[in-house]
């Protein structure tokens, strides 16, 4: 995980990928002091586990399925050029 970055009173937590994600949000692993998620911003196209895949599990978990989420998609790939 990267270093927690704090401001004004708000404190947000980067994961690399999938399985630290759900390591964060089930606090398990290293994130065992994890604190509950206010929010989640998902990056849908995370190594290991989709934000998809994620998304499914949290939303049918009773304990994290109220826990706001905002997903993107990652930015379009820039034009391939070819050559004629």
């Amino acid at each position: 995980m990267v270093a927690p970055i704090t401001r004004t009173g708000n404190t947000l937590h980067v994961v690399r990928g999938g399985e630290e994600a759900l390591d964060f949000l089930y606090r398990e692993g290293d994130h065992t002091d994890a604190p509950r998620p206010g929010l989640v911003l998902l990056d849908l196209k995370l190594p290991k586990y989709s934000g998809r895949q994620i998304l499914e599990r949290v939303k049918s978990d009773p304990d994290l399925c109220d826990i706001p989420w905002s997903c993107s998609p990652p930015p379009p790939a820039p034009p391939r050029r070819t050559t004629s």
